[in-house]
């Protein structure tokens, strides 16, 4: 079973915003798409620069450095700058907090 370590209140995330964080060593970002919360690794697969920063849309995430666009449920890449997936971490809201499995789904 995977541990969940809460990280930071959903009101500290814009709609459409990505917050860095740092968790057991690990640089995680933290997405908001609306009601949708997402986590992944804050490094991009083209050539591992962080993706803190990058436009949220929908499901998507550009980053904010070459543009490479990953889906934010699955951290696959759309398009031609990389073809490897960004991993995605298990996230949850618990009384307005959002908690984070650093267990990548696979």
């Amino acid at each position: 079973m995977s541990e969940f370590i809460p990280v930071m209140d959903v009101d500290e995330l814009p709609d459409t915003g990505n917050k860095a964080i740092v968790c057991q060593g690990q640089s995680v970002l933290i997405c908001r798409s609306g009601d949708e919360f997402y986590a992944l690794a804050n490094r991009c697969s083209h050539q591992s620069m962080p993706l803190e920063g990058g436009r949220v849309r929908g499901h998507y995430l550009s980053c904010p450095v070459h543009g490479a666009r990953f889906d934010l449920r699955t951290g696959v890449p759309k398009g031609e700058l990389t073809k490897i997936p960004v991993p995605v971490y298990p996230l949850r809201v618990i009384d307005g907090r959002i908690e984070i499995s650093l267990t990548p789904v696979t």
